[in-house]
């Protein structure tokens, strides 16, 4: 954990801010009321969103009283921030459930923490349009919107334009720190660093009505090395916190899998070690960089908080004997069962095929394409090149045999020889 004193240093040495609104970075040293907001655009919040949720663990730490704001509301709408086309519209049905299993996700993720969670569809469902208009609108500078990057880019004649819903999200946010700020004495908003036009919006607009200010902060977009994406759900190969979207091990795989360039920034921005404790971490690492002890504690770190302990133990056992570093040999049988259940598993018959297992386990499309990968010898069993298609019974170790397509061991399947 980390024994940092004061909040303004913690942000700093791990670089967390992108933008602010206040000069000085002891502003964050006082506590405040903070919120963060999250659409309902999907069932399940990805890691790009724990950064948020991680920075508002954070302050919770250290005082200050926070909120996290569902977007139940704002995702009727659709928030145009970095799409160059129109979100599709999801029903209310759809949203409500999207809300709910993401409303859970963050009771999980702050279940050692105080917090509130709020729904912003439940002031927003009252908002009457002319009254918006008059007492609100009159407030909003149209020019300051056009001047957003996202719109201009939205506007420019390679785009289909952008309609009036989505033009008029940022207002509709504006409202929602305006409202939070009369309800709650809400002084601080923090979002992505792509939020921040949105997030002035409300800043401002608190400004010109009630003549007050309060603040806003950013947090940089973790952009993946690997990918040269951002960790978003929008993206292809989103790693979510649902374990049904992306398995326990598969989020545990992916921290093991990122670039050594990268892990003292993930380690800063998703786990809540010290300065000291990471650098002696990151020193560890690059005594040996191919044994990935700094991937290793930043994968089981990760995946404590999300899915917790116990979970996190069995997903590292699993690794290890997929990886070789458990002997299949040594195996017990309750190790055996939790294989069996995060792996495909096969049960062993006479003339079964390598091919067999791995077109059954949609690894491969073909046995034309099985052959091609057995010459190549892109197959393995019990991490041995395999020569022959067909399996033996006594290829088994501890009755187990792992069947492997390529070198990435998301890509096993087990047979089990009774």
């Amino acid at each position: 954990m980390s024994n940092q004193k004061l909040l303004s240093q913690e942000f700093q040495w791990r670089n967390m801010v992108k933008d602010k609104t206040f000069d000085k970075f002891e502003y964050l040293d006082q506590p405040h009321k903070i919120y963060y907001g999250i659409d309902g655009t999907a069932d399940s919040l990805t890691i790009g969103h724990l950064v948020g949720l991680v920075a508002l663990l954070r302050f919770a730490q250290f005082g200050s009283q926070v909120f996290v704001v569902i977007g139940g509301g704002t995702t009727l709408v659709g928030d145009p921030s970095g799409k160059n086309k129109e979100r599709p519209i999801l029903s209310i049905d759809e949203i409500n459930q999207n809300v709910d299993k993401i409303q859970s996700q963050i009771q999980n993720i702050f279940r050692h923490n105080d917090f509130q969670l709020l729904n912003n569809y439940h002031w927003l469902k009252d908002l009457k349009f002319l009254d918006f208009l008059r007492d609100f609108g009159k407030y909003i500078n149209v020019n300051e919107l056009l001047d957003r990057e996202f719109i201009a880019q939205r506007l420019s004649d390679n785009s289909e334009g952008i309609s009036f819903a989505e033009f008029s999200y940022a207002n509709i946010q504006a409202y929602d720190y305006f409202w939070l700020n009369q309800k709650y004495q809400i002084d601080l908003q923090i979002g992505g660093s792509d939020q921040w036009g949105n997030i002035l919006s409300g800043v401002n607009l608190i400004k010109r009505i009630k003549s007050k200010t309060v603040q806003a902060m950013t947090l940089p977009l973790l952009i993946n090395q690997k990918t040269g994406v951002k960790f978003g759900k929008s993206e292809a190969g989103a790693v979510w916190l649902d374990e049904t979207k992306t398995s326990v091990l598969d989020f545990y795989q992916f921290f093991i899998n990122v670039v050594d360039e990268q892990i003292d920034q993930l380690l800063k921005f998703y786990t809540f070690y010290s300065d000291d404790e990471i650098k002696e971490i990151i020193k560890q690492h690059l005594k040996d960089p191919s044994k990935r002890y700094g991937q290793q504690i930043l994968a089981e770190s990760v995946t404590k908080l999300i899915h917790g302990s116990q979970k996190t133990e069995a997903v590292i056992l699993v690794s290890d004997i997929l990886t070789g570093k458990k002997l299949l040999k040594n195996l017990t049988q309750p190790e055996l069962n939790l294989l069996k259940k995060e792996i495909k598993t096969f049960n062993f018959r006479q003339g079964l095929s390598v091919f067999d297992v791995l077109i059954d386990s949609g690894l491969i499309k073909s046995k034309t394409e099985g052959k091609k990968l057995l010459q190549a010898g892109a197959i393995s069993l019990n991490f041995e090149v395999v020569k022959d298609d067909i399996l033996q019974s006594n290829q088994a170790i501890n009755h187990v045999m792992i069947i492997r397509k390529g070198k990435a061991f998301k890509d096993s399947v087990v047979v089990i020889v009774d």
